[in-house]
């Protein structure tokens, strides 16, 4: 077995509607080991440093990507004037007075680290680490140099060690583009006007935060907000402001294979960096239809969503070569997202992992598609001690990866 090289930590992703460790619901009901508890403080135990942050759980995977750096480093969150402009947002958000690895780079131990997502956590973490390496040439020239966040710069992809996606939307899911954008707004519209009526309860922030400061629709909990009840009405037009925007910066769209893919295109992978796509599938074929069916033993969330993404297909998504849609090759997954999904982005070099495989950073690898469903990396079903073990020893294949 290889040696061990190094200790470097290790920041978990939370997906779509989830939480972290900032956020009181995690100390009850755990992302991480939900029902089977903490995982953060069993991998602790066992000598590994983990971070679970929470971001917004409806936020877009930009906006999610600028609150983990400021999250990480410390400061406040700034989404970018570009950006900001573009989408219709304010520009800046919370800010944090120490970083959770603030001084990642300038120290032995911190020298790099790792970064996992699950489910939206996926896009997330892939974006997140082509920013830290390459910037953004449009915030860049268009952001007064003495304005500009260190984030928006680059040069930083030698700060990351690996990149893991458990059931990422790496190429997006036919659950969100069954939805098309009708169906994607509608859904907005729910969340955003229980957002508006709730965000501001302090019993309600306390246990779950929104993260939707800037869109209006809630205040910064620090901010000496009046703890109340709002009336989503009044902030409709806030509401519509995230509603127009039809491919990114919208969490339900950017799940979908569409918005994935135009992603995908300006997504940058590192030469120093390793990647791994953990799948997973729990659907089988249902004999004499072209239809798949989840398994017996899928959790319940995963099972109502599987009656879309075992049935639902394109007759348009096809068409188009880049989007790699095969109608019946799509069917099989886990619930909520589909295994060609789930896998390795479709424009990046990948290589299936096998036991004799030689691991190079840059390349992205599929690792062996996995029984489990969508909530299984959650814990949710699964055999405690096998939870626990298999994080364990996901945690020690990075420690015996050289430098990339």
């Amino acid at each position: 077995m290889d040696e061990i090289k190094n200790n470097y930590p290790t920041v978990f992703c939370h997906g779509f509607l989830g939480w972290g460790e900032f956020d009181g619901v995690d100390k009850f009901v755990p992302y991480w080991g939900i029902f089977n508890g903490p995982l953060m403080k069993y991998l602790r135990k066992e000598g590994f440093e983990v971070y679970a942050p929470s971001l917004g759980p409806t936020q877009s995977a930009w906006d999610r990507c600028c609150e983990l750096y400021a999250i990480l480093f410390g400061g406040t969150v700034d989404y970018g004037k570009i950006h900001s402009l573009k989408y219709g947002h304010k520009r800046y958000g919370r800010t944090y007075e120490k970083g959770l690895l603030e001084d990642l780079g300038k120290t032995e131990a911190h020298k790099k680290m790792n970064i996992v997502g699950h489910s939206f956590g996926g896009p997330t973490v892939m974006l997140f680490q082509h920013l830290m390496a390459n910037g953004c040439q449009e915030e860049i020239e268009g952001t007064p140099a003495n304005e500009l966040s260190p984030f928006f710069l680059g040069g930083k992809g030698h700060l990351l060690h690996t990149v893991t996606t458990l059931s990422g939307v790496n190429n997006g899911t036919t659950f969100a583009s069954a939805l098309k954008n009708i169906g994607v707004i509608l859904i907005d519209d729910l969340v955003l006007w229980m957002f508006t009526a709730l965000g501001n309860k302090d019993f309600v922030s306390n246990v779950l935060d929104f993260h939707m400061d800037q869109w209006g629709v809630m205040d910064d909990p620090k901010s000496g907000r009046k703890s109340e009840f709002r009336s989503p009405f009044a902030k409709q037009l806030d509401i519509n402001r995230y509603n127009a925007n039809k491919l990114l910066d919208s969490i339900g769209h950017e799940m979908q294979i569409e918005a994935m893919a135009e992603m995908n295109k300006f997504i940058k992978d590192s030469p120093n960096i390793y990647y791994f796509a953990r799948r997973a599938n729990r659907a089988h074929p249902v004999e004499g239809k072209k239809i798949y069916k989840m398994d017996d033993d899928t959790t319940i969330i995963s099972k109502i969503a599987g009656a879309v993404t075992c049935r639902w297909k394109s007759k348009v998504l096809g068409d188009v070569p880049e989007y790699h849609y095969d109608a019946m090759e799509w069917l099989p997954n886990d619930g909520l997202v589909n295994v060609p999904g789930l896998s390795a982005p479709f424009n990046k070099p990948s290589e299936i992992w096998t036991e004799n495989s030689v691991i190079r950073p840059g390349v992205w690898y599929n690792m062996p598609i996995e029984h489990k469903d969508h909530m299984s990396w959650m814990g949710l079903g699964e055999d405690k001690e096998t939870f626990i073990k298999y994080n364990v020893d996901m945690l020690e294949s990075f420690r015996r990866l050289a430098d990339g």
